[in-house]
């Protein structure tokens, strides 16, 4: 009983201090280490003190010492998991953040007429822009589109409305408009595999717009719309 109980601690304090060693922040990583270590001395003590002994001798206070210390260790080390996964977590969303930012800063560069308030925020819908008479979806459009599919329900309908400028006939931008839909339904069902069902509507040109800008107006009105 007492070899298994010897063995036992041994890999406990031997695993945590293989732990230690996983990427992380340096002081986290530094302070499971030093923790580690010291269960593992302590353990290593015990060990020592134990061979020293008759066999009749108990080994009580030691055990109970041993158990005390490994309890509040645990403790200790499953606030630096928490504190860890939050660390990660911050992380992550830094990292989705400045993802964010670096598609923003493309869709300015090839969308000069676009506004600053242009980015998607609303969960349920997404705005892919294009470029006049085109019906071909930029890479960083692309990018969203992957990402709203992520993030919306399973066996979702999506509708997609086609919308296109006043510039030009208005029978093309009807066709040009409906172009636009099917072409970003294409790409919706290569990302999802053909696992959503969709619809495509085109609405034809837009004339009315918020934005003062004519251009910045026409800008927003060469666009697709997807919602569920």
């Amino acid at each position: 009983m007492r070899k298994f109980l010897i063995l036992s601690l041994l890999i406990f304090s031997s695993s945590l201090f293989c732990y230690s060693q996983v990427d992380s922040s340096t002081v986290q990583k530094e302070e499971i280490k030093k923790q580690a270590i010291e269960l593992r001395n302590k353990v290593n003590d015990f060990v020592n003190q134990s061979t020293s002994k008759s066999s009749a001798t108990s080994y009580g206070p030691e055990i109970d010492s041993l158990f005390i210390f490994m309890v509040d260790f645990k403790r200790r080390y499953k606030d630096l998991e928490l504190t860890l996964d939050s660390v990660k977590n911050k992380q992550s969303e830094l990292i989705y953040n400045n993802l964010k930012l670096q598609r923003k800063l493309e869709v300015f560069k090839d969308y000069p007429d676009l506004p600053a308030q242009f980015e998607n925020d609303d969960k349920k819908k997404l705005i892919i822009y294009f470029k006049s008479a085109s019906t071909n979806i930029d890479n960083v459009f692309k990018s969203e589109l992957s990402d709203w599919l992520k993030s919306i329900p399973k066996n979702s309908k999506i509708t997609i409305w086609g919308f296109a400028d006043d510039l030009g006939n208005s029978k093309q931008n009807q066709v040009l408009s409906l172009k636009r839909a099917n072409e970003t339904q294409k790409i919706l069902n290569q990302i999802s595999a053909g696992s959503l069902q969709s619809v495509c509507i085109g609405k034809g040109e837009l004339k009315v717009h918020s934005a003062q800008n004519k251009n910045t107006s026409r800008q927003l009105n060469r666009k697709v719309v997807l919602f569920y």
